[in-house]
């Protein structure tokens, strides 16, 4: 299970009918992350309850389910082994990237990496960014923003981008982003990413 979400519950219960060791996954927790939503937090304390092991990917992960209350005999810590050469900086893929795309050497890149539906947060990235220019005129064509992902709105926030009247500053890539990932990362200059649980605030 990869953080607590709704596909928890059905696994859970499996789980329990069966008397199936459960071990969760945790890659991605944070106290109280999910304060304010009944639903998933009684998802949350039944698997806190019940789970026989926690497999986490770092010490600080341990240590923040340890501040929920888990007990640290259950939580185990594996490292994952990353090849970090693909997330170092590399000039050669960002010039070869951005020239792809039609940007400018001189313009700053900000990349929002998300699912693509109609929701508050994603549409507060272009409606902070119009009022921004709005402020400062001499911003716009300064910065482009890269919309990396898919979904059943992704007409709804391209035609949202372009009410805004800067339609110009928004880049949708909504292919597989697993084939050209190094080059996308070296190309932009800041990251956003809005997972599920800070979109639903």
């Amino acid at each position: 299970v990869t953080g607590v979400q709704t596909c928890a519950l059905p696994i859970l219960k499996v789980a329990r009918e069966n008397n199936i060791p459960l071990i969760l996954y945790s890659e991605n927790y944070r106290a109280g992350y999910f304060n304010g939503h009944k639903n998933i937090m009684a998802i949350q304390s039944e698997i806190n309850a019940y789970a026989k092991e926690f497999v986490v990917p770092s010490t600080t992960c341990r240590q923040v389910l340890e501040l929920e209350g888990v007990e640290p005999s259950l939580i185990r810590v594996i490292k994952p082994k990353l090849n970090q050469d693909r997330f170092r900086f590399q000039m050669p893929l960002r010039s070869k990237f951005r020239e792809y795309l039609g940007f400018k050497k001189h313009q700053k890149v900000i990349l929002v990496e998300s699912d693509i539906d109609f929701s508050e947060c994603q549409t507060k990235v272009i409606d902070s960014w119009k009022l921004l220019v709005s402020k400062r005129p001499d911003f716009e064509g300064q910065i482009k923003f890269i919309f990396a992902g898919d979904g059943e709105d992704l007409r709804k926030i391209q035609y949202h981008a372009y009410e805004s009247g800067l339609g110009d500053s928004f880049y949708f890539l909504t292919q597989d982003r697993e084939l050209f990932r190094e080059h996308l990362y070296a190309a932009s200059d800041l990251m956003l990413r809005l997972n599920r649980a800070e979109r639903d605030k």
